[in-house]
């Protein structure tokens, strides 16, 4: 890309990003976003089968209003006394109503918990632009507000956060910026981002990274490519269109709160039991390189947190077979 001063020489071939002029700074942000936004619009090439996501009976949402008036969506499975509850996140480009109900409806039932499934801004049924936040640390703050929101329905009673894939990330990633100290977390089929080392060698990519969109917006303090698609899935075009609710993108921003900084030093951070649940044919994780994150818990907190591997589940058909809810007391030590 080559831009010139208008009235200086300038070499041919020199990149210029000049920002004090409210004007270069709109012609960079459209030049920008029009080159590297990154659409994706449906690619029937996929990391993992979706057959087994059945379809469900869904309930209507209920909403929290944030502090900037943005509009949660949040769904309630709750039993009668329940002994605590959880928290739960959705994986990336998805929202709650996509596979998790069930999952959710499962744990009510089985382990009396009351579980709440919540659509992250810009996701599912909640507001805001679909895929888009200005600054990480926006979603943080929301779910800071959803834990006391929930506090105030169940006072003094444990609370569990939970997520699948990179909802499982996320949740990882609030350890180090939240608000609030949680009892014990549940981790499903977690997605610990590209610094991780826990990629299957042989796995075809779910989501692709878009570099070009991520240093435009670093080097920009976000002023350019802020509302970009940095992160595009590929859900194939059949599964798109039975759920237009599934997301072409996130934005850089929404990426990073999705992608935890330094895992090993977060996951050294815990001082509360962890459950990791994995399938043992998970199409994206190889499950043996999670045993090095249970290994930087602290003494303790490893003696009470526990690695399952579930035979034959792969990363979707883990929210199906809830055979594994059977053998796990969640508010009790856990044992492997």
């Amino acid at each position: 890309m080559e831009m010139r001063k208008r009235r200086t020489a300038v070499p041919n071939m020199r990149i210029f990003f000049i920002f004090p002029n409210s004007w270069w700074m709109f012609i960079h942000l459209l030049i920008a976003c029009l080159l590297f936004t990154c659409k994706n619009n449906g690619d029937d090439r996929t990391p993992f089968s979706f057959d087994s996501i059945k379809a469900s009976k869904t309930r209507s949402p209920e909403f929290l209003k944030t502090s900037d008036g943005t509009n949660l969506a949040f769904y309630s499975f709750v039993p009668d006394s329940p002994s605590g509850f959880m928290l739960f996140f959705h994986g990336g480009g998805a929202h709650s109503t996509a596979g998790y109900q069930a999952l959710a409806n499962s744990i009510r039932h089985r382990m009396n918990i009351a579980v709440y499934l919540m659509d992250l801004r810009g996701h599912g049924r909640s507001g805001g632009p679909r895929g888009f936040v200005s600054h990480r640390a926006r979603i943080y703050k929301d779910i800071d507000e959803m834990l006391l929101f929930l506090m105030g329905r169940h006072p003094k009673t444990p609370m569990i956060l939970a997520g699948h894939s990179s909802g499982a990330g996320l949740a990882l990633n609030y350890t180090s910026h939240g608000s609030f100290s949680l009892d014990y977390f549940l981790f499903l089929a977690p997605e610990l981002g590209y610094k991780s080392g826990t990629a299957r060698k042989e796995r075809n990519s779910f989501a692709e990274a878009h570099t070009a969109v991520f240093i435009l917006n670093a080097i920009s303090g976000r002023r350019v490519c802020n509302a970009c698609d940095a992160v595009t899935f590929k859900y194939p075009r059949q599964i798109r269109q039975q759920d237009p609710l599934l997301l072409d993108g996130i934005s850089p921003e929404m990426a990073h709160a999705l992608t935890p900084e330094q895992p090993e030093i977060q996951f050294s951070s815990i001082r509360r039991p962890i459950l990791i649940l994995v399938g043992e044919d998970d199409e994206m994780i190889d499950p043996a390189s999670l045993r090095k994150y249970m290994n930087s818990l602290d003494d303790e907190i490893r003696s009470q947190s526990t690695l399952r591997v579930v035979p034959e589940a792969t990363h979707l058909s883990i929210l199906e077979g809830h055979s594994w809810i059977e053998k796990i007391n969640l508010l009790s030590p856990a044992t492997d």
